[in-house]
């Protein structure tokens, strides 16, 4: 089986095993025995027994290898005092000639409880009877399953693998059975989505479905059926399934970001509130789930992203997936003969999208607020077609902008992409281009290199022609997405640097235009130790007092260099006694962070700076081109980074008091 992203291997011993309450009752009996007889539970019985409303019993079949002659088995059932499962005898009684008997278990159905079970276990009593032929103690769950098959279309609905995709799969639509629960609305289970025998086995990942089935082994550890809460369709997520199949032993899980989240302590609410992007969502019967609201892993960790195209889909039965996608760029400004202008997209749209519409919108406008007022006919917005587009610019905007296209399906929005960009009618524009300058990358680079060295290579530097001192690196990291094409993203992003104050220079928390498709990561953002503080409420003349921002001095810009310390501000080393070092952080979605500045080198060298240092910077940059080779990907290289930041994590908070 083909896989494209694969970070670590961990071997993963299952022990199973049956862990009763404390609280039992047991049911012993002494009854005659016939030594010899090699009595045994079959290790094919179902973990699970499902019981009916319309009966009162049902039945544990146990076995004998020797049929001579009638028998009479003791057992031992041990339960829960409230269970509602009774054993109608003290043993099981083989009939001459008989390889199997049965003991009974009765129960009032008024009692049944739909999704409740109990645990219970049978087990031989006398030693003389078992044999190793099979299991001397049976312990299965007895109760109602909460599931009921839908009814339309016989329960059959339809599901778009976009997980299975990630290791080779085809992309495929594959009829599935659907069950709804009787317990919570809106909660559905997808019988094993990816089992051989059914549509999935007939994928192209493998030469043979004999081959599928080969490879489909599940450990039984979790279920291979895919539960999803869609009980609030505007906020639906899943917990963890199997998949099935494994890769080089190590088995392939599935679950929703957001039960990501809920394992690392967090509340529904509050991702409600704060990171609404993981959710799916649930529109005429079909669910379906974003890019990035996903994860996989290879025996539970680490988990990285999947759900690459943002395919993934379920429609419930007699209900129909579309392919409402959009894939959109941004392709520069057109004016036409009546000086009319006009922002450039081309734009890729998926079968089913037909209804499209785009605005162009100031850079801090909510693109979900916005396609919710074009879907309410609130705001009109100009026609869509698949291939390049013109969106007209309101004569009114200026400056950082955003063309936000949506795909709709009647009054219902399917489909949001917003494309930023830059335009100033006349000569308001107050960037200007100040020349090529030197930038040395303490950031990124040494973080994804195996010796965490610097790198400097040359930029394009603007200034703000309003705001003397505030300068910005043009795409400033556009060469990583080049060279690297590390995660999604093209590093078109402009890092802006405020040295307005040359004493007080420090970096907002601002996006480098990157994300890393790894555990759950995502998008990268940077800023240095003083913007942290700055954005926290301290002021320049506050921070500079502390040596906690940077200089510009020469042309040339630097930030200090700080060592990592503990709650207590103890120095963190390593196991030479090194310290570690930092001038900022390098921030992923979800509060995770690492240290930047590692080297303590990050620094920005100005057109305008004295010849030595723009001579003693052109010479780092000529070493960093030959040393460039030296990058190993985020999957050979993470895991082992993580494990030092573990010993030498800063928290943030801490900073605040330290001042």
């Amino acid at each position: 089986m083909n896989k494209i992203f694969k970070s670590a291997l961990v071997a993963l011993v299952a022990v199973m095993g049956l862990t009763l309450a404390s609280c039992v009752n047991e049911y012993e009996y002494d009854a005659a025995t016939s030594e010899g007889s090699k009595v045994y539970f079959s290790k094919d019985l179902a973990a699970t027994v499902d019981v009916s409303f319309e009966a009162n019993s049902f039945q544990v079949a146990v076995n004998r290898t020797s049929t001579d002659g009638e028998l009479s088995v003791p057992v031992t059932v041990t339960m829960s005092e409230e269970s509602i499962f009774t054993p109608a005898a003290s043993n099981v009684t083989f009939a001459n000639g008989e390889a199997t008997a049965y003991l009974t278990f009765t129960y009032d159905p008024a009692k049944v409880e739909y999704g409740k079970y109990d645990d219970i276990a049978v087990t031989i009593s006398d030693a003389t009877q078992v044999t190793t032929y099979g299991l001397s103690t049976y312990a299965f769950k007895a109760g109602k399953t909460e599931w009921k098959l839908m009814e339309e279309n016989n329960g059959m609905g339809t599901y778009r693998d976009d997980l299975m995709t990630t290791f080779g799969a085809e992309p495929q639509i594959i009829n599935v059975k659907i069950y709804e629960s009787v317990v919570t609305a809106g909660k559905y289970r997808i019988e094993a989505p990816y089992d051989p025998e059914g549509d999935f086995g007939k994928n192209k990942m493998w030469s043979s479905e004999e081959e599928a089935k080969e490879e489909y082994n599940p450990t039984g550890e979790i279920s291979v059926d895919l539960v999803i809460d869609a009980s609030d369709p505007k906020f639906v997520w899943f917990p963890e399934f199997d998949s099935g199949y494994n890769y080089e032993g190590d088995a392939i899980s599935f679950l929703s970001y957001i039960q990501f989240y809920m394992d690392n302590g967090y509340d529904m609410d509050f991702l409600k509130s704060k990171v609404p992007q993981y959710f799916g969502k649930m529109e005429d019967n079909v669910i379906t789930m974003p890019v990035k609201s996903v994860l996989f892993a290879f025996s539970r960790e680490p988990w990285n992203f999947t759900n690459d195209n943002g395919l993934f889909a379920i429609a419930l039965p007699g209900a129909t997936i579309g392919d409402f996608s959009l894939e959109t760029s941004y392709k520069g400004i057109f004016t036409d003969a009546a000086s009319k202008v006009y922002a450039v997209t081309e734009v890729k749209l998926g079968d089913d999208a037909t209804n499209v519409k785009a605005v162009v919108m100031p850079a801090d406008a909510d693109a979900s607020a916005v396609a919710d007022a074009i879907a309410a006919g609130e705001l009109e917005g100009v026609d869509i077609i698949d291939g390049a587009n013109n969106v007209p610019i309101p004569e009114d905007l200026s400056g950082k902008l955003q063309v936000i296209i949506v795909v709709l399906n009647g009054k219902s929005v399917k489909t949001v992409e917003s494309v930023p960009f830059e335009y100033y009618r006349g000569d308001v524009n107050p960037w200007k281009s100040i020349g090529v300058g030197l930038y040395t990358d303490d950031v990124l680079w040494p973080n994804f290199t195996e010796d965490g060295k610097s790198t400097t290579y040359k930029v394009e530097i603007e200034e703000h022609s309003e705001t003397p001192g505030l300068y910005r690196i043009k795409n400033a990291y556009s060469i990583f997405a080049e060279e690297w094409k590390l995660g999604s993203g093209d590093g078109a992003t402009d890092i802006e640097i405020h040295a307005e104050d040359p004493n007080g220079v420090y970096i907002l928390n601002q996006s480098i235009g990157l994300s890393l498709d790894y555990d759950g990561y995502g998008e990268m953002s940077f800023e240095t130790r003083g913007g942290y503080l700055i954005a926290e409420g301290y002021t320049v003349d506050q921070l500079k007092n502390y040596g906690l921002l940077g200089t510009l001095k020469d042309g040339v810009i630097t930030f200090p260099v700080f060592k990592e310390t503990d709650d207590d501000n103890n120095v963190i080393t390593d196991d030479a006694g090194n310290p570690y070092y930092y001038q900022g952080w390098l921030n992923f979605e979800g509060g995770k962070y690492w240290s930047a500045g590692i080297n303590g080198e990050m620094q920005l060298v100005l057109p305008n700076a004295n010849a030595s240092a723009i001579a003693k910077a052109k010479r780092a940059a000529a070493a960093s081109d030959f040393e460039r080779r030296l990058y190993v990907s985020p999957s050979r290289n993470m895991a082992k980074k993580d494990s030092i930041r573990i010993k030498k994590k800063v928290e943030k908070s801490n900073l605040l008091r330290r001042l």
